[in-house]
């Protein structure tokens, strides 16, 4: 829990002490339908081998379609939510199609089906990684998306590529939703942007959902989610 220590620590030392509630924990080393429903075909897997420590949490999502897992309970939107999340995405030059992505979002309707998840609102981060087999894009990149509000009224979508940092190692992603409902996206504690949007005043609860493709060429991994709310 790296991201985590460092950011009670800087608080600390700043003097600003608030109060932290945990909402959420996980390293992926029980049973996943305890807390997360599982969408998407083929179905998300549990890898004993690798993480930051294993086991770790591989979406297994196709080239076509993201697979995952949706958290059981929701989180009321007060506060500032706090969502921290281990990723590691690799690079393979004769593959493409792979992606991690973490989310705080409202489901709506018949929200998981076999092909994905439906939402209306979201904050979301995904890191996906271009190689030769993807002909929509340039080669050997990695490709970082910032994504807020409420589709499609009121949406800011912010596509960064060439960000090939991230590539090959882990890395510790993490979304701020402010009291104010404006959001904040950091990788390893370092501000990557900060949105005016602001979430509707009508969204009262948030599902996390961890979700992407992960496939022949590549694995893509999760690992170390804390949802926590600070006020």
């Amino acid at each position: 829990m790296k991201g985590r220590t460092v950011l009670l620590l800087l608080l600390l030392l700043t003097g600003y002490c608030p109060a932290i509630e945990v909402l959420l924990e996980e390293d992926f080393s029980g049973d996943l339908e305890d807390r997360w429903i599982q969408f998407g075909d083929p179905s998300p897997i549990i890898c004993d081998s690798f993480g930051d420590t294993p086991p770790s949490f591989d979406s297994n999502g196709d080239s076509m379609w993201d697979s995952g897992i949706a958290s059981r309970a929701g989180f009321a939107l007060e506060g500032t939510l706090v969502l921290e999340c281990d990723l590691f995405v690799p690079s393979n030059e004769r593959g493409s199609w792979i992606t991690g992505e973490i989310q705080l979002a409202r489901l709506t309707g018949a929200a998981l089906d076999p092909c994905g998840i439906e939402t209306d609102v979201r904050v979301s981060m995904c890191y996906s990684y271009s190689g030769e087999a993807d002909w929509g894009c340039p080669h050997l990149q990695g490709h970082l998306q910032l994504c807020c509000g409420s589709n499609p009224d009121d949406w800011e979508y912010l596509s960064m590529p060439h960000t090939n940092g991230y590539l090959d190692q882990w890395h510790r992603f993490r979304i701020e939703i402010h009291e104010d409902r404006t959001s904040s996206f950091f990788i390893d504690d370092s501000l990557i942007h900060a949105s005016a949007i602001r979430l509707p005043a009508d969204v009262d609860s948030l599902t996390l959902i961890l979700s992407g493709r992960s496939g022949t060429y590549s694995r893509v991994f999760h690992d170390n989610v804390v949802l926590m709310r600070q006020y």
